[in-house]
Formats: C-alpha cells, structure tokens, sequence
C-alpha cells in the first residue's frame, strides 16, 4: 500500500469517527433549525480537489452531486467522508451561544478544526484540498500529515473526555493548542 493510500484510509478512519461523533452534539439543534448552512458553492471543493475526490472514489456517497442542492439530501449531507473544510469548521452562532460555558464552546470549536488541521501545510503552505493536481498529491510532506492526524486524534479523545462530562484539563493541555482555532473565540 502506498503512502498516499495510508493517509487516504487513516483520514477517512478519523473524518467519519469525528463526524459520528459531531452529529450526536449538533443534530438536536440542527435538526428543528428552518436555516440552511450548507452552500452547493462549498460543495464543490468535494468536485475540484484532487485529495477529496480521491476520499470520494474509495468512499462512494449514496447521492449523486447536485448544482443546487450540493451534497444535502433529506437526510442531510450524502458525503460519508471528503468533505470539505468549510463543512466541518462551520459552527453556527446559535449553537455556541447555547452551551452552558465559554470552556464548552472552546470543545466545540476545537471539535469542528480537528479535520482541517489534519491537512494544513501538506505541500509548502498548502492545505491538501487546495493543492490542484493529482500529482501533487504523491509530493506531500507525509510525515507532518501523519504527525497533525496524530495531533488531531489526541485532542478529539481529550474534547470527547470534556463534551461527555469526564474529566479534562481541557484548557491547559500543549496537546489541543496545536489546534488552530478562528479568530471569534
């Protein structure tokens, strides 16, 4: 198995745990929500990375693409893994403004930057759904994408920790501020 292909699986092993994980904290808000976050204009970063597609070839959605309506079904987004960053980074302001503490929205905030950080700087200063070609795929600096996967998965293990109730020294931990967090917090 190549590099390319081990990073392909472990990525998607995290992305779809880290999504699994999201809809079970999200989905009482977002599902009595009338608002619509998802933009068919975000979707297609799925279409033109080369990285995403590859995700999608291996890991086939249960719909077909749609200029409209993007990726959202029903059911909500039909993309198992190979979602683009936007999709996990969008928190809206109605769910930080309902957690009971600013250490909560922090979790959360972390939560939705675990993915994206997985891929910063994977060629030069690219993330790896920006890069454009195919080819570029096979020059990535591969150990820095295995070591921030190692980096993200820690910190999700430690925000499960903290969301679930556990204990956690959440905002102490050199672990999680690897995490690049947006600028709102």
């Amino acid at each position: 198995m190549s590099s390319l292909s081990k990073i392909i699986e472990k990525y998607a092993a995290f992305e779809a745990e880290v999504n699994a994980y999201a809809v079970t904290i999200y989905l009482k808000h977002c599902s009595t929500c009338k608002g619509i976050c998802c933009k068919p204009e975000y979707c297609e970063e799925s279409i033109t990375s080369p990285f995403l597609r590859r995700l999608r070839q291996h890991f086939v959605p249960d719909a077909v693409y749609d200029s409209k309506r993007g990726w959202l079904t029903k059911a909500g987004c039909a993309l198992p893994v190979g979602r683009p960053p936007v999709c996990h980074q969008y928190l809206c302001d109605t769910i930080l403004s309902m957690q009971p503490a600013a250490d909560f929205r922090y979790a959360l905030t972390l939560l939705s930057n675990l993915v994206n950080h997985i891929g910063k700087n994977a060629r030069a200063r690219k993330h790896i759904v920006e890069l454009q070609e195919a080819s570029e795929l096979k020059r990535i600096n591969f150990t820095r994408f295995e070591k921030q996967l190692d980096e993200a998965d820690i910190a999700f293990k430690q925000v499960r920790v903290y969301l679930d109730g556990g204990v956690s020294k959440l905002g102490s931990l050199q672990d999680l501020k690897k995490i690049s967090l947006p600028s709102r917090l």
